[in-house]
This record gives C-alpha cells, structure tokens and sequence, in this order.
C-alpha cells in the first residue's frame, strides 16, 4: 500500500500562452528531512534559497541533475485561458482541481509556499468552503510555510500586499514516468467541482 504523502506545490504563470500551472512534489513524511538536506547542501554562500529565476544555465543544470536524483513523484496541473488581470481566479480555478487529484492519491498534508496574510487568508476560506460541500477530502491538512523556513533560515514575514510567483521547474526527461500531468481547457468539465475557463 502507498503511505500516505506529504506534497509541497508551487505554481508558476505563462502569461503570453494564457496558462496556469501549479505542480506538486510527494514526499513519504520519512523520506522528507533527507530530501531537505540534499537541497540545503545546493545553496550557495548567503544563498537563502533555491528558485530557478535566480539560477544560471550552469546552475540549472546542476539543480535538475540533484533533483533526478532523488527519484520524486509528482503532479502537475495546466489551466488554460489565464486572464492577466484575474490571476487570482486562476489560481483557485487550478489549486481546486489540484486539491481533489491530491486527495485521491495518497496525500494526507498539503504545503504551499506563504505568500503574505491577505492572500493566505484567501486560500484557506477557499479550501474550507470547499472541505463544506465535499469538492475535496476533509482529510486533508493545508499549511502554509515561508521557503526560508523549509531551508533551515530564519523564517522572514512576508510583507502585505508583497505577492510572489514562484518558478515551476523542470522535471528531467528520464524522470517524467514519475509524474502525472493533468490539463484543464475552457471545455473540460472537472468531475469534482465543473472546471471552467480560467478567464469566464
């Protein structure tokens, strides 16, 4: 039987193709502290963290390398139709969907990366709503953690109004059987909650 999975999500927004993608990485709870430190052992002096925008060709390249490495097992969801100025939409249109594939696999704690208070709170209303009408598994615990943290830092209140779009990374070629990847267009319906256009 498959233990139950710790995921951690990240997103990342393609604006001029209109696409919204979040992909999540799960992680056995035992296997989770040897993952971190082969990640920590990557930083570079006073590096706080890894993100693959701060990164060089050479860097990438090394990162993707580690993270074959470590044999990882994944999702990720493509929503289509991004309307520049509704990103936020896109994002509950795409995390909804994520939250119900999470749930039939396995995944007992969900992590994603904190963004600041408002925007946080935001998220949580949302997945309490949709814990109440059954859309996803009760079973699920969200978290919302600082990056920093997860390096082992001194965790950095994120500022108000801050935002973020962190970076999807790329998943090795000779990995990607590990991985499932799921795409949502304006004509798709989503058998938990009716997956719409992200921009309607």
């Amino acid at each position: 039987m498959n233990p139950p999975f710790s995921a951690y999500v990240d997103e990342s927004m393609r604006i001029q193709q209109g696409l919204y993608l979040m992909a999540a990485v799960l992680v056995a709870p035992a296997r989770a502290e040897a993952h971190r430190a082969a990640l920590r052992s990557l930083l570079l002096r006073r590096q706080p963290r890894l993100h693959w925008r701060d990164e060089n060709d050479k860097r990438r390249a090394q990162l993707v390398e580690a993270l074959a490495g470590l044999r990882l097992r994944g999702i990720v969801l493509v929503g289509t139709g991004l309307d520049r100025k509704r990103q936020e939409r896109a994002r509950r249109k795409v995390m909804e969907c994520l939250l119900w594939e999470l749930g039939n696999r396995h995944v007992r704690e969900v992590v994603f990366e904190q963004r600041d208070r408002r925007l946080d709170a935001q998220d949580h209303d949302m997945i309490v709503t949709l814990k109440g009408r059954h859309a996803i598994t009760s079973r699920l615990q969200v978290a919302w953690r600082s990056p920093c943290a997860e390096c082992g830092q001194r965790e950095a209140r994120v500022p108000v109004n801050s935002g973020s779009t962190p970076g999807l990374t790329s998943i090795p070629p000779r990995r990607r059987a590990a991985w499932s990847y799921c795409t949502r267009s304006a004509t798709d319906s989503h058998p938990a909650s009716g997956w719409s256009k992200l921009a309607k």
